[in-house]
């Protein structure tokens, strides 16, 4: 008779083969080339990049666009329905840590991306201050505050989510790094890079960005 090996409970890609691996990006204004924002019920964007100095005289005329670009310094709240679980994470540099803030941590390593089960839905906010206790428990026990205030994926399911290599060239941080300087976070050397990222997200049966 074979001796059974011990279950592992951590959620890794090499103890449960069916997890997503979620690149969490925000929306924001810019010359990049445009994002689907279709389903978040924006009012269209007209326009062109202004002139506003000689650094950026190559971006002006350029249509501006809802674009997607990197996580700023935060915090990350994000609902696993299937835990029925309110886990944070804290954001430096577009690099996610889990606090015990939840619960127990499952995975104490710091990611760009997340780890949730495929198939999944999840609900997901950025938030540029940490939540009050009162805030965290009210999201934690109540349906209606996080429809309210979260965004609602399936990981790589359209509209809210997709496939995470179709995302690269709309990701500003990646294709006009040098043309954020006139933004609230200009610098884009923090970003890790793509193929490694990638890569390190492929350990993941399916790679989806959100």
């Amino acid at each position: 008779m074979t001796a059974q090996a011990p279950r592992s409970s951590r959620l890794t890609p090499a103890a449960c083969p069916l997890l997503s691996a979620v690149l969490p990006l925000r929306y924001a204004l810019g010359p990049t080339l445009a994002v689907d924002t279709s389903a978040h019920e924006l009012p269209p964007l007209r326009g062109e990049f202004p002139a506003i100095g000689d650094y950026f005289e190559p971006l002006r005329g350029r249509p501006l666009n809802y674009t997607a670009r990197l996580l700023r310094d935060g915090w990350l709240y994000v609902w696993q329905s299937g835990l029925q679980r309110l886990v944070e994470y804290r954001v430096v540099q577009s690099v996610l840590t889990q606090t015990p803030r939840g619960g127990k941590v499952i995975d104490g390593r710091s990611l760009a991306y997340l780890l949730l089960p495929a198939g999944e839905p999840a609900m997901l906010v950025w938030s540029p201050s940490q939540w009050s206790d009162a805030q965290f428990a009210a999201a934690r026990a109540g349906t209606e505050i996080r429809q309210r205030v979260m965004r609602t994926i399936t990981p790589g399911a359209t509209p809210f989510s997709g496939q995470a290599r179709g995302i690269h060239e709309r990701i500003g941080d990646y294709m006009d790094a040098d043309w954020y300087g006139w933004s609230c976070e200009p610098s884009a050397a923090h970003r890790p890079a793509w193929p490694g990222l990638l890569d390190d997200m492929r350990r993941c049966e399916q790679q989806a960005y959100a």
